[in-house]
């Protein structure tokens, strides 16, 4: 396995779960009141039947799986209120800032009854119903890192870079590898000075990682082809002995 140069990058990938299975807290409130109210009617329906304190041979047919589902569904509409919670606080996640987006109000957000873990994650064919999925790999493209991610703003991606470098080394060092990376790639999504700054050490890879996605062609002109492709890509080490340290 060829280690001197590994790269790092994510990808959407669906979860067993559909998007027209997304509910908004007002959706789950009543949905959830329903089955209770269906669950009580039924529950009525059995104490007449076999008497208050017996409910018959077995459960009836379906009913397991009817006390999943409204498990997935009080599951949900707890992450929304935990979420909703946490915007009304002004609860700050760490890592460059995100771009400006029109914040979504509690009533219009909303969770998936089938698995509530997952979220809605733009791809480049569309919306899916998934998850944000990080790898790295060695040059001889050997999967060496991977790791799992609900995070669906491009912005908030970023934030993964420190974390999968820390995965790497725990790979590497649980499988007896001594040998550690030199170089490490990274796109523009990965570009902050806080990512810099977090992976600035000795121990780290030296990170090349484009500052700017692709110009457009017409401000290309005139530029070499790896700078009108990349961007300038500025490394850890560079970028701190340029700043100085941090007073």
């Amino acid at each position: 396995m060829k280690l001197g140069v590994v790269a790092l990058d994510g990808t959407k990938v669906a979860a067993n779960a559909a998007l027209d299975a997304n509910r908004s807290h007002g959706s789950l409130e009543e949905e959830v009141r329903r089955m209770l109210a269906e669950a009580k009617a039924v529950d009525a329906e059995e104490d007449i039947r076999y008497g208050a304190e017996q409910r018959g041979d077995e459960l009836p047919e379906g009913l397991g799986r009817h006390e999943d589902r409204l498990k997935r569904f009080r599951e949900a509409k707890e992450r929304l209120e935990r979420e909703a919670e946490e915007e009304a606080n002004g609860k700050k996640k760490q890592g460059r800032k995100p771009k400006v987006v029109e914040p979504i109000s509690p009533e219009e957000a909303k969770a998936n009854t089938t698995d509530p873990d997952s979220r809605i994650m733009k791809s480049r064919s569309g919306y899916v119903q998934g998850y944000n999925v990080q790898g790295v790999v060695s040059e001889d493209q050997i999967i060496v890192a991977i790791g799992v991610t609900q995070e669906a703003n491009p912005s908030a991606e970023g934030q993964q870079l420190a974390p999968m470098l820390q995965i790497l080394e725990h790979t590497l060092e649980a499988a007896g590898i001594e040998e550690r990376p030199k170089v490490g790639l990274a796109d523009a999504g990965y570009w902050s000075e806080a990512n810099i700054k977090a992976c600035s050490y000795p121990q780290m890879p030296e990170l090349l990682i484009a500052t700017t996605k692709s110009l457009p062609l017409s401000e290309a002109k005139g530029l070499e082809t790896t700078e009108a492709t990349t961007g300038a890509r500025v490394s850890p080490r560079a970028y701190a002995q340029r700043t100085g340290p941090e007073r």
